[in-house]
């Protein structure tokens, strides 16, 4: 369950292409997870995912408590160019992750372990009622649950 929780949580806000992101990127904020509004099982309790962008990168940070009252931090920085970059503070193998833009409100990222084998796939769309939706599919036989999940954000 803490892998399937810190794959959620990295795919939670990675991102896509070689667009530099600017004040204008759509995903930029505060995200706190809604359970209320997520269709798949929770894995937090609580989940914020603060998104800011500098020198061409994006920044994540997730703050996140589990279901069993697990608290972690974890973060990263990255480009959309779909190169490796590091994470830290995650609790279930996860060392680099990769991200591409699919399109103007959507990205695909992918979270890695150390020896770049794909741990979990991320693809986030922000909906028209500014939510951001969060749908992810693990790789890999350590994976217990559903193959896929959907979890929803709102902004703060």
């Amino acid at each position: 369950m803490r892998i399937a929780a810190n794959a959620f949580a990295l795919l939670a806000l990675m991102a896509g292409s070689t667009v530099v992101l600017t004040a204008a990127e759509p995903m930029e904020g505060v995200w706190k997870f809604s359970s209320a509004k997520s269709p798949s099982a929770a894995l937090y309790e609580s989940q914020i995912l603060t998104i800011t962008s500098e020198d061409g990168m994006v920044a994540v940070t997730e703050d996140n408590i589990t279901r069993k009252g697990l608290k972690y931090r974890v973060t990263w920085r990255m480009a959309f160019d779909g190169k490796d970059y590091p994470v830290t503070g995650s609790t279930a193998g996860v060392e680099l992750i990769s991200g591409t833009r699919l399109g103007p409100n959507s990205i695909e990222v992918k979270a890695k372990r150390k020896d770049g084998s794909v741990f979990g796939t991320y693809w986030m769309a922000l909906s028209t009622d500014g939510t951001l939706r969060i749908t992810l599919a693990w790789s890999g036989a350590d994976i217990s649950g559903p193959p896929a999940r959907v979890v929803i954000h709102e902004r703060q």
